[in-house]
């Protein structure tokens, strides 16, 4: 048996997978492993949170701020300029929460809101399909799999 073939009849799709299994409907199989359906945290980039922070007319008042939360958020900018926040990094994206949660609460920026924090973190999600995150289930393979798992 084939990995692919264990994540087909034993992985988190198995249940929905398991009728078109039977019929050898390869094709649907392959739409349901590829649909882009899972909500996952990626790569945050700075220049993006930067832009966001501007549009609002936040960016001067914070780079300008001597609060504490202000100057961690700055840092956090400049420490992640060229790599950006790798929000699948459990480490970082509590580390990001909380500088943002601190912002939400700073009183010398009113205007930071939690709507803003969540939008900031929503930048660096993205869909996935099973098949990306098993690292791909093309046709071919997917009928391959089936074929040596029969």
């Amino acid at each position: 048996m084939s990995i692919l073939y264990d994540e087909l009849t034993k992985g988190p799709l198995a249940e929905e997978l398991a009728p078109l299994i039977l019929s050898r409907m390869d094709l649907q199989i392959y739409n349901i492993m590829n649909r882009k359906d899972i909500l996952i945290y990626g790569k945050l980039l700075v220049h993006d949170v930067k832009q966001y922070i501007s549009l609002l007319g936040l960016r001067i008042p914070i780079l300008d701020s001597t609060a504490s939360s202000c100057r961690e958020f700055n840092l956090a900018l400049d420490d992640f300029k060229e790599s950006g926040f790798d929000l699948a990094n459990q480490y970082i994206f509590a580390k990001i929460v909380q500088v943002l949660d601190s912002l939400v609460a700073e009183p010398l920026i009113p205007d930071f809101t939690e709507e803003n924090k969540l939008f900031i973190l929503s930048i660096g999600q993205k869909l996935v399909s099973r098949a990306d995150i098993i690292g791909g289930a093309s046709l071919n393979q997917i009928s391959d799999a089936l074929n040596l798992g029969v």
